[in-house]
């Protein structure tokens, strides 16, 4: 498996986690290993240019940036109400 079919699945699991009942260390193992493979992503396309790859991983990298819109759009506002709660002082 490449780094990029490991985001990919790793953004799955991610996107599993949020249709369940919040785990913080769940979310946080899945977040480290995304977090992981996204930077030997990184370092490892130093080097290539996008189109050099090849049309597996350009539909895989495609399907990556859809799954990160989706997730964020389902993510970001209940981290950003989580936030507001743990601002909030009694």
């Amino acid at each position: 498996m490449n780094e990029l079919q490991k985001i990919d699945s790793l953004l799955s699991r991610l996107d599993q986690l949020n249709k369940l009942k919040f785990n913080l260390s769940d979310f946080d193992d899945v977040n480290k290993k995304l977090q992981s493979s996204i930077e030997n992503f990184r370092e490892n396309f130093k080097d290539k240019e996008i189109n050099k790859l090849s049309t597996d991983d350009k539909e895989t990298f495609i399907n990556i940036l859809s799954k990160i819109e989706s997730l964020e759009s389902q993510i970001l506002p209940k981290a950003n109400l989580i936030n507001s709660f743990s601002n909030y002082k009694i």
